[in-house]
């Protein structure tokens, strides 16, 4: 356990979204006492990677942990995993589901996606009219949680070629 330092690197990965970012690369563990932040910076070349933000042009201004993986908007050369995860989900996770909650209030019996799972029966699923766009975003979003639950039930569409 503890919070680890990572530098953005020129090698550029696509996000779980398409988008391109700058992966960022593990540079040290933060310690306590006498631990010379300034030197472990200056030995893993973090202060390189704070002029490589601020004057490459290959800098996309995202950054990613892991190809595939949630990227972030960020200005500088390094930052810690728990600055990341923190940006992660108040900049790209949280307002999506906030916005996915709100259309499961305005279109569903449902107050969040997440009693899409809890509060329903064994073998429930949703049905889902495929011509409305909102809908299917519900549907997406339904299916993914279930899948990452390891449940089987996926939404059940109809009314489109996508049925």
């Amino acid at each position: 356990m503890g919070v680890y330092a990572y530098k953005v690197s020129g090698e550029i990965v696509t996000d779980n979204e398409g988008r391109k970012a700058n992966l960022l690369k593990f540079a040290y563990k933060l310690g306590c006492f006498n631990f010379d932040e300034h030197k472990a910076m200056f030995q893993t070349g973090c202060y390189r990677a704070i002029k490589y933000v601020q004057n490459s042009r290959n800098f996309t201004g995202r950054i990613a942990m892991e190809a595939g993986g949630y990227s972030t908007n960020w200005n500088c050369g390094i930052i810690t995993d728990d600055d990341f995860a923190d940006r992660v989900w108040r900049y790209e996770k949280k307002p999506k589901i906030d916005r996915l909650n709100r259309l499961i209030r305005e279109n569903t019996a449902f107050h969040c996606l997440d009693a899409m799972r809890t509060e329903t029966r064994d073998g429930y699923r949703p049905s889902v009219d495929v011509r409305e766009p909102k809908m299917v975003e519900i549907a997406d979003a339904y299916d993914a949680m279930m899948l990452e639950h390891g449940d089987p039930r996926r939404a059940f569409r109809y009314g489109g070629a996508r049925s």
